[in-house]
């Protein structure tokens, strides 16, 4: 039997990042939360079960990184099975845990480069959906939330395809991070000459207003910091690694004012649902 393994970390990151939450938020059934967990179980044992050509070679850093994860695997999973029980254990390794064996298989050779290439693109069509899905939140199931629970609780609905509770809380802070990993790739192909700066810029943009509607205000305030960290990084690329100040400077004066904009827009809506003086109330 022949399995495509990139295929299947493309269906992998669509149930995932698209399916579970979309699931969850509009049945509330939280069982589907455990489908990326078994998935990921089924990855390890394809990863095992896979025929190499040749020898799995890792350089120091690679073999590092695996030491320190077995390690402190071995050690959260003693720590919580002493204390908490093997039902508290499991629990725990599926929603703290688990999903980081992803990396792992990455490292360890499940997928060749070209179609982790590919399932890098994808993430933009699942960063493409959100803006549908969270203005649907936006127009219907906001003033739902605000017609039960009063002005002042409409926020933690809009998550995207994230999930969570339409009339509670959602998980906004994963959907925060999405886009800000987005943000992080974009800046990352502008500076190694594969997008415009054009598509750079109306990437971020969106970025930033998703979390402004999705109020994930620690994304909005670090974002220029981890922007200006990818782009002083060093480059895998040869003479790419060369900084060009100019552009940065750009960057990180849009992203002031981006974060200048957020801050506004975030003061009003507090004031809206609680009154006072925005800036104190933000």
């Amino acid at each position: 039997m022949t399995l495509n393994t990139g295929y299947y970390l493309q269906v992998y990151t669509f149930v995932t990042l698209i399916l579970c939450g979309l699931v969850q938020y509009f049945t509330g059934m939280q069982s589907v939360l455990w489908i990326p967990f078994f998935l990921t179980l089924l990855m390890v044992g394809l990863l095992v079960m896979q025929t190499r050509d040749g020898s799995l070679q890792l350089d120091a850093q690679e073999t590092i990184v695996l030491a320190l994860y077995f390690s402190f695997l071995v050690l959260a999973g003693t720590s919580t099975l002493i204390q908490g029980g093997i039902t508290v254990a499991i629990v725990a390794f599926k929603n703290e845990i688990a999903l980081s064996l992803v990396m792992i298989c990455l490292l360890l050779g499940f997928c060749r480069e070209s179609q982790i290439y590919r399932v890098t693109r994808y993430l933009y069509w699942v960063f493409y959906a959100q803006i549908p899905v969270m203005i649907y939140q936006v127009l219907l199931v906001v003033p739902q939330r605000v017609a039960v629970r009063g002005e002042d609780e409409k926020w933690d609905s809009v998550v995207g395809t994230f999930g969570g509770d339409p009339m509670g809380g959602g998980n906004t802070a994963a959907m925060g991070l999405f886009c800000l990993l987005i943000m992080l790739l974009k800046v990352s192909e502008y500076k190694h000459g594969l997008t415009t700066f054009k598509s750079m810029a109306l990437h971020i943009v969106l970025g930033i207003g998703l979390c402004i509607i999705g109020e994930v205000k620690f994304v909005i305030l670090l974002s220029p910091i981890f922007l200006a960290w990818v782009w002083l990084s060093p480059s895998y690329v040869k003479d790419v690694s060369k900084v060009n100040l100019k552009t940065l400077l750009v960057i990180v004066a849009g992203m002031l004012l981006l974060i200048s904009l957020s801050i506004v827009i975030l003061a009003y809506y507090y004031s809206t649902a609680f009154g006072g003086d925005p800036l104190i109330d933000f």
